[in-house]
């Protein structure tokens, strides 16, 4: 529901401007996936949206260009987000997904596919996909640097969510595991 409200207000308010209308965001990109996995259950799909979700952290906590929430976009990206936090605890919960080890690998490689192509497809219309034309910080460093940086910095988030999720699956995996009995012995 919220994917055909934000995509029809594109349609009707802007002539679906390619610029910034296509689902090439990083959080649009993960709600699709979002779809997909909801559909077809494919677990490597969930370790990639996992690790994307990382950005819907950032963007709470340091929003760019955003509308106000009574905008539909405002909303959209208030929805979407949330989702986009929640389905890794659902299919956890659901689906006893759990990342295995070479998530982290698999979402990199994702993210090095998407930026990658996102870097290059802005150019050609004009686009802020992953906010490369409009940087939310780091607006001085040179372009080179700046890459080489979103490169590190999310490589880093995505070791540190690694062994985050990897402590927390350690310390809740335990405590729902069988207790033995003194009395089989």
């Amino acid at each position: 529901m919220q994917q055909t409200l934000l995509y029809s207000w594109y349609v009707l308010e802007t002539g679906f401007d390619v610029s910034e209308s296509l689902p090439f965001h990083i959080s649009r990109v993960t709600s699709i996936l979002g779809i997909i996995f909801l559909i077809t259950k494919n677990r490597r799909l969930m370790d990639i949206i996992f690790f994307f979700g990382i950005f819907a952290y950032t963007s709470f906590l340091y929003p760019q260009r955003v509308y106000e929430i009574y905008h539909v976009i405002g909303l959209s990206f208030l929805i979407n987000h949330v989702i986009t936090l929640l389905l890794p605890y659902f299919a956890y919960i659901a689906y006893d997904w759990r990342p295995p080890a070479i998530a982290v690998v698999r979402a990199y490689a994702a993210f090095l596919v998407y930026f990658t192509f996102v870097y290059f497809f802005n150019p050609l219309v004009d686009g802020n996909y992953f906010y490369l034309k409009y940087r939310p910080v780091a607006k001085d460093l040179p372009e080179y640097l700046y890459v080489l940086g979103t490169l590190l910095v999310t490589l880093i988030g995505f070791l540190i969510a690694h062994f985050a999720i990897r402590f927390i699956m350690k310390k809740t995996d335990k405590q729902h595991e069988p207790v033995q009995s003194n009395e089989a012995l």
